[in-house]
């Protein structure tokens, strides 16, 4: 395989991948592996960034084939099977190559009732212990939880 890099091959495949094709096709129709291309853009910071700015207009391309394929869907039940494929496959693509963008907000917070800190509640083990003991032998009654004093850490306790 010819892996000459050229202005005019660069411009060629910068151009295609910002309509949205795929290195693996464009490398296959021009001729030039996809791990020469990226060696050129190693040790080419411009090519870099070149590529990465047409990567992000080549998905929004694909965004908005995505909208053409489901607008433009027929009605039958196969057909409609094969649109919903065709736009499954385009936004996970996007949400692979643009995560930022096109992926799933994923929100990984720890708060507690209404957006506040995280409540933590110490119990003594040995007081809980007793009362489960007396409970089972029948000597107590059980107790309601919420008749139970607040408790608070021993003394000295390192709270993180």
């Amino acid at each position: 395989m010819p892996t000459k890099k050229t202005p005019e091959l660069i411009e060629t495949v910068l151009s295609r991948i910002a309509l949205g094709e795929t290195m693996t096709s464009i490398s296959r129709d021009l001729g030039f592996s996809p791990d020469a291309w990226a060696l050129w853009m190693k040790a080419d910071p411009t090519l870099a960034t070149a590529y990465y700015d047409a990567r992000s207009i080549g998905a929004d391309a694909i965004a908005d084939d995505v909208l053409s394929i489901a607008d433009s869907a027929p009605l039958t039940p196969v057909d409609v099977a094969k649109a919903r494929l065709r736009t499954d496959v385009r936004l996970k693509l996007l949400a692979k190559w643009q995560p930022d963008k096109y992926g799933d907000k994923v929100d990984v917070r720890h708060q507690g009732h209404d957006g506040g800190a995280v409540q933590v509640a110490y119990a003594n083990v040995a007081d809980i212990a007793a009362q489960m003991r007396a409970v089972l032998t029948g000597r107590a009654a059980p107790v309601d939880p919420a008749q139970l004093p607040a408790p608070t850490p021993p003394a000295g306790t390192d709270l993180l």
